[in-house]
Parts: C-alpha cells; structure tokens; sequence
C-alpha cells in the first residue's frame, strides 16, 4: 500500500509542476513527449484607426402610430440624404433597430395609454475621418429634435497585417524567454513542439457621447469635436519548446 501510494503521489506532483509552468508562462513541461520548456509570449502593435462608426437614430412621438412613424420616417430620411450628400455610401449605411412602443400615463395610478413612440437607429461607417466632425454635425442639423447620438467609436478597416505582425512579435518573444530559461538551466533548447494562440484588438479610444435631443443651431461656430486616437492590435501564444 505504502509503495502504491508513494506512486500516487509522485505522479500528482508532477502533474502540478507542469500546471504551475503553464499559469505562470513560463517553465519546465514533461509530459508524454518528454521534457520541455513552456513559455507564453505577447506581440503587441499599435496602430491609428481609419473608420469612424457612429451611431445615430430617428425618434418620434405622437398620438397615433401613424403619425409617430412619419415624423420618424421623415427625419431619418433627412439624416440619411445628409450622409449621401457628405460622401458616405449605402453600404456603409445598416439598420440596428426599429421598434414602435406605446407610451402610457398613470394619472390616479390608473394605466392611460397618451401615445406611440417610434426609434429607427442606424449604424453609419465614415472612412474619411477628417470629416467626421462636419458630417455628424451635419446629420444632427438634418434630424432635428428628432436625432438621437449614441455612440461613436473607431475601427480598423483591415486588422489582418497588423494581427500578421503582433503574431510574429509573440512568438518571437516566446522564444526569447525560452532560450533565456534554457541558458539559466544549463540545457539546451530544441524545436516547438506545441503552439496556441490567443488574442484580439483593443479598441482605440472612444470619445463618450451621451444620448440626448440635439438639434444643431445654424449658426453655430464650433464643430462637435471627436479623438481617433490610437489602438492596438494584441496577440498571445503559449508555446512549448523541446530540451536537447
């Protein structure tokens, strides 16, 4: 029994000394394979965005469905001939929702229904973003008391060279680090022998627009001010190398 147990033990531990490596990126592995170095390695790169994604809508209410719906319609359809006019295309142009809900009194604690509201969001990609603060201003100019601003955020278009180079970098710093804990160990460091990714982009900074009835003054001097900032693109390999 003592013997059995010796074994039991021996075993748990060293399956700890291998989940211990792992958690902490970086160590000595042995498994079926054989003995080896488990490292994790980070590639990060930075990069401007190029697309603004903004997110603008058209509410209304009335008494009836009808009217609600038409005041909605005709304000979106103003916010919509104000980005075709700046240069922004229909397939940059997608409808997020649209929903019709009726809005209710409690005069005495009683339920009075009193009207319908109508929302009809739409999410709008600008690729020249020079003219973003000009073609969103323009667009709440067109909707009236009827636009509504929620959100607006920046985007890479295509992420893919930029996720190519921070998955180099990653590995490249995995092999960093397992060399180094080789040389610290005295042995010698073979091929990988497994590889894993993990990872994704972090958003640029995204300026806050809280959600409110704005209505642009014609006159006005300023412009709605907006901050692409800077983002980055991040990718993680955990990786296993071979001992000689």
């Amino acid at each position: 029994m003592g013997r059995r147990w010796a074994g039991w033990a021996g075993a748990a531990l060293a399956l700890a000394a291998v989940g211990m490596a792992a958690a902490c990126g970086g160590g000595a592995e042995q498994d079926g394979a054989g003995a080896g170095v488990a490292v994790s390695g980070v590639g990060r790169v930075s990069a401007a965005p190029d697309v603004a994604v903004v997110q603008l809508g058209a509410d209304a209410t009335a008494e009836s469905v009808a009217e609600a719906r038409g005041r909605s319609a005709e304000a979106m359809t103003a916010i919509r001939a104000s980005l075709a006019g700046n240069g922004v295309e229909d397939r940059d142009v997608r409808t997020q929702s649209f929903g019709i809900y009726p809005r209710f009194e409690y005069p005495g604690g009683e339920q009075r229904l009193v009207g319908f509201e109508v929302s009809n969001r739409v999410s709008v990609r600008i690729r020249d973003l020079a003219r973003v603060s000009a073609i969103l201003d323009e667009a709440i100019a067109a909707g009236g008391d009827a636009i509504r601003v929620s959100g607006v955020s920046f985007e890479v278009d295509d992420p893919a060279p930029l996720a190519e180079e921070a998955r180099r970098l990653a590995v490249e710093d995995a092999r960093a680090k397992a060399r180094q804990l080789a040389d610290l160990a005295g042995v010698g460091l073979g091929e990988a022998r497994t590889i894993a990714e993990s990872g994704g982009a972090s958003p640029p900074p995204q300026p806050a627009f809280a959600e409110a009835r704005v209505a642009a003054a014609p006159d006005a001097a300023a412009s709605t001010p907006v901050a692409p900032g800077e983002g980055e693109i991040a990718v993680s390999v955990y990786v296993v190398y071979a001992i000689e």
